[in-house]
C-alpha cells in the first residue's frame, strides 16, 4: 500500500467476527422518486 493515510476522523467499526452491520436501504424518498421521474426532461438531446 502506498503510504500510510490516517482516517481517525470517520466512525469505523472494526469487526473481526459476525457479519457487517449495514446501514440505510429502504425506500426511495419522494425527493428521489421525483428527481428519478425528471430525468427525461433534463436530459440531453
Amino acid at each position: 500500500m502506498p503510504g500510510q493515510r490516517n482516517f481517525e476522523h470517520l466512525p469505523l467499526i472494526l469487526r473481526e467476527q459476525g457479519r457487517a452491520k449495514l446501514t440505510g436501504g429502504g425506500n426511495p424518498s419522494p425527493q428521489t422518486i421525483a428527481n428519478r421521474n425528471a430525468r427525461q426532461a433534463t436530459a440531453l438531446p
